[in-house]
């Protein structure tokens, strides 16, 4: 009788434990605290050195637009929230750059650290403008 009291006990015990480790890894993506994000080219291709000041000129764009001085840089609020306004900057950006005919091609992206998420990305084709 002892035994199985004690069963029951334990099996209650190990779905109280894993109900809660469940609930604490929780994917809530409007939970607040400081989300951090980093930006940079992923892919780039050039056949001349004028292709560096260039790629300096969209990576200044978008610390401009952001607010920030570089990568990686943190935001507080909701992940949601934060999402939002660095793709708003990010849009603020592109609209900066979208007259400029590109020397080299390339991908940029901004992403969210916490989440894994890539929540902007901007593709650059060499001899094209961004529109």
């Amino acid at each position: 009788m002892k035994k199985n009291l004690l069963k029951k006990i334990l099996l209650a015990l190990l779905v109280v434990v894993a109900g809660a480790a469940f609930t604490a890894c929780s994917d809530d993506d409007n939970e607040s605290g400081q989300i951090v994000y980093s930006y940079g080219f992923d892919d780039f291709h050039s056949s001349n050195l004028a292709a560096l000041s260039e790629m300096q000129t969209v990576e200044n764009a978008f610390k401009s637009a952001l607010g920030v001085s570089g990568s990686p840089f943190t935001l507080n609020g909701s992940t949601n929230e934060c999402d939002r306004k660095v793709t708003e900057g990010c849009q603020k950006a592109v609209q900066s750059l979208k007259d400029k005919v590109w020397s080299f091609s390339g991908t940029f992206t901004v992403t969210n650290v916490n989440t894994g998420k890539v929540v902007y990305t901007l593709d650059i084709v060499e001899g094209q403008n961004l529109y």
